[in-house]
């Protein structure tokens, strides 16, 4: 009986020299060209853009923060990393991309990584979509989700975190399909949560 390969994860260099400027968003008033914004009026079928963002979080906090926020909005193509420092709430310190209190956000194709707690985190939020992202080397999880209601995590590769890949935690009506987990202690853990689907995921060590 043929044995499977452990799965390989080629990571290409993302990160260059030139970086952004960190990120603050704290209503749909704040959806801006000041804060990174450059496309977009919050609808459904316009939702506001940030996109090919290079951020280096170093002593900053996170990279990108939206909270309390109702508009549609997308994050996409953007490579965010090193998030420490900065520990006043909100902008928890070592989360490179935060959402709270949010709905109706689609994160996709992003890269996240190198950070000292978690590379996405979603607290409060309902409606998000988190697609394509690879996220890795983070010393704790790869994202989590709190209190996140009508989420669909679909096709993202997380590796090389030392914890948990996806965690949920008080999160339901949730869609987990499609993911890749390598390394780290747990692929995928579900925490007093409820009515979520769970598919399809590859977990390796």
């Amino acid at each position: 009986m043929e044995t499977e390969e452990p799965l390989a994860v080629i990571l290409e260099d993302v990160s260059k020299e030139n970086t952004d400027f960190i990120i603050r968003i704290n209503s749909n008033g704040d959806f801006l060209p000041k804060n990174g914004v450059f496309l977009g009026n919050g609808t459904p079928f316009d939702p506001w853009i940030i996109q090919n963002k290079n951020i280096n979080a170093t002593g900053k906090g996170p990279a990108i923060y939206v909270g309390n926020t109702t508009d549609h909005f997308v994050i996409s193509e953007c490579n965010l990393y090193k998030a420490n420092g900065m520990g006043k709430w909100p902008y928890f310190p070592d989360v490179v991309l935060y959402l709270y209190n949010v709905t109706n956000g689609i994160i996709e194709k992003n890269y996240l990584h190198d950070n000292k707690w978690k590379g996405l985190s979603l607290y409060k939020t309902e409606n998000v979509t988190i697609q394509n992202n690879t996220i890795y080397d983070n010393d704790e999880n790869g994202m989590s989700l709190y209190e996140a209601n009508n989420s669909t995590v679909i096709d993202n590769v997380i590796t090389t975190s030392k914890n948990i890949g996806i965690e949920l935690v008080f999160s339901n009506y949730s869609l987990v399909k499609n993911n890749t987990c390598v390394g780290g202690s747990e692929g995928v853990r579900i925490t007093r949560s409820k009515m979520n689907v769970i598919a399809h995921n590859d977990v390796k060590n």
